[in-house]
C-alpha cells in the first residue's frame, strides 16, 4: 500500500543520500484545484439580447431566454433564433415545435418534429411532441406508438398514453390509467364513456375551470343518472355560458326523455 512503499523509500534514502538530492525530486508533482464560476448574465439581458443580439448568447443562454416569457409569439422568435445560430442544436427545434402546437400551428409543428427525429431520434421529448401532434391530426394509433416509444426511451408519459387510449375507445384502460388524476377532464370523460357515471359526475364537478363544455358534460351526466334536477341545472347553466349548447342539447338524443318536460 502506499505507505508501506512510503516506508522504503525512506529507508532508501538513508541508505542511499543521492536519492533524495537527484532521483526524488523531478518525480514529485503538486495538484492544484481552482474552484472558478462563470460569469452570468442578468435575466433581463439574456431576455433582450435573445431577439435583439442572439449572437451574444451561448445555446444554454438562448434556450433559457424562451423560458422568461410567457408570450408565445415571442418564444416563436427566441427558438428561431436558437435554431439560425445552432443549426445543430435538436432541443431547440422540438422546443420550437411545441410552441407551434401550443399556437395551434400543428402542421408547422410537425415539419419541425421530423427534423428534430433526425437529429435526434432517441430524444424522448422529440416523440413525445410527435404523439400529441399525431393526436391533434386523428392518428390516434400513431400517436400511441409514439407515447410508447416516448415511455421507452425513459419519459413519464402515462397520462398521454391513456388519452390516446381514450380517443381509441379503450376506455376502461384509459379511467384506469387515469385514476390518479383528480379533477381532471378527461378523466371524466373516460369514466364517462365507460358508464361509470357516479364516478364522472364527482369529477366533473371539480374541474376548473368550469366552462361551457365541462358543464354540458355534467348535464349528460346527470342525464345517464337519472337525476332530473342537476340535468336541468346543469344544462341551464351550459345554455348561459354558452348559446350554441342549445341547439346540441336540442338534438343529443341523452336528452330525449325530458323533450317534453316543460
Amino acid at each position: 500500500n502506499a505507505s508501506k512503499k512510503e516506508e522504503e523509500i525512506l529507508n532508501m534514502i538513508l541508505i542511499y543520500p543521492e536519492l533524495e538530492r537527484d532521483i526524488l525530486p523531478p518525480l514529485r508533482r503538486a495538484i492544484i484545484k481552482v474552484n472558478t464560476y462563470e460569469p452570468k448574465k442578468p435575466k433581463a439581458q439574456i431576455a433582450e439580447l435573445a431577439t435583439s443580439d442572439p449572437s451574444q448568447l451561448s445555446v444554454n443562454e438562448i434556450l433559457y431566454a424562451a423560458n422568461l416569457t410567457d408570450d408565445l409569439n415571442t418564444k416563436k422568435q427566441v427558438y428561431a433564433n436558437a435554431m439560425a445560430q445552432f443549426p445543430k442544436c435538436w432541443r431547440a427545434v422540438n422546443n420550437a415545435a411545441a410552441v407551434e402546437i401550443e399556437l395551434g400551428n400543428i402542421e408547422a409543428a410537425k415539419t419541425l418534429l421530423m427534423k428534430a427525429v433526425e437529429m435526434n431520434e432517441n430524444s424522448s421529448e422529440v416523440r413525445n411532441n410527435m404523439g400529441i401532434v399525431k393526436l391533434h391530426l386523428g392518428d390516434y394509433t400513431g400517436a400511441e406508438k409514439c407515447f410508447m416509444k416516448a415511455q421507452e426511451l425513459g419519459a413519464d408519459v402515462n397520462y398521454n398514453i391513456a388519452v390516446a387510449k381514450l380517443y381509441l375507445g379503450d376506455y376502461a384502460k384509459a379511467e384506469s390509467m387515469l385514476a390518479s388524476s383528480n379533477c381532471d377532464y378527461n378523466k371524466g370523460l373516460a369514466q364517462l364513456l365507460n358508464r361509470n357515471y357516479s364516478g364522472a359526475q364527482k369529477t366533473f364537478s371539480c374541474v376548473n375551470p368550469q366552462d361551457a363544455e365541462t358543464t354540458y358534460l355534467q348535464a349528460v351526466t346527470a342525464s345517464m343518472n337519472n337525476d332530473k334536477e342537476n340535468t336541468l341545472k346543469y344544462l341551464g347553466n351550459a345554455i348561459k355560458a354558452d348559446a350554441k349548447y342549445k341547439k346540441c342539447a336540442a338534438n343529443d338524443m341523452i336528452f330525449l326523455k325530458y323533450r317534453s318536460d316543460a
